[in-house]
């Protein structure tokens, strides 16, 4: 029996030691965030709410630094007002969402995930001005949408309300970066064509 408990124990540790040891690619914070959530987490709305956290506070940290880039890479004042506000507004929640997350328990990412970091270095390639306009707000409407979408599934099934409150003020948020995405992509249209 203690022969078996031995034995478990060092597969148990080589398999750790082997999967630890994949190439030198980074981590990539969301999913080791999303892997903490896991244990943390009893019943599968609890990790669906850890989920959505993990996710927000990622896009919140590509948000930030996709309007730090639109800041230096925007020609056009109205896109450069939107980034600006971008990275005011998305900082403020990622601090209210890390809050949240603590109060419950969960752990989220301190940095945004590597899709989000291939997107962000796919988005430096883009041209200064025109392209640059038009791409950042497509993205922003696309990205805004998808957010939006998130929250009001979790705002359908959540049972805490901590996690309800949270999801309703960052859809709020969301909706009108949607709309002010949508108006400055219309103008740009227009000044485009």
């Amino acid at each position: 029996m203690e022969t078996n408990k031995s034995l478990f124990l060092f597969i148990a540790l080589a398999c750790f030691t082997l999967s630890s040891c994949d190439d030198n690619k980074p981590k990539d914070s969301e999913k080791v965030a999303d892997k903490a959530n896991e244990v943390k987490t009893e019943t599968n709305r609890s990790e669906e709410d850890a989920e959505l956290l993990v996710n927000a506070v990622s896009s919140d940290y590509f948000e930030l630094a996709a309007a730090e880039q639109a800041n230096s890479m925007s020609t056009n004042a109205s896109v450069k007002e939107f980034a600006t506000m971008m990275m005011m507004e998305h900082k403020t929640i990622m601090e209210e969402t890390r809050a949240l997350a603590a109060k419950k328990g969960y752990t989220v990412p301190n940095s945004m995930s590597n899709d989000y970091t291939s997107k962000l270095q796919d988005m430096a390639k883009w041209k200064k001005g025109k392209e640059y306009d038009t791409k950042y707000m497509d993205d922003q409407l696309d990205h805004h949408q998808k957010m939006l979408d998130q929250l009001e599934k979790c705002m359908a099934r959540t049972n805490d309300t901590d996690i309800k409150m949270w999801s309703q003020k960052a859809a709020a948020g969301v909706r009108k970066h949607t709309e002010m995405a949508k108006t400055i992509d219309t103008k740009l249209e227009q000044l485009y064509k």
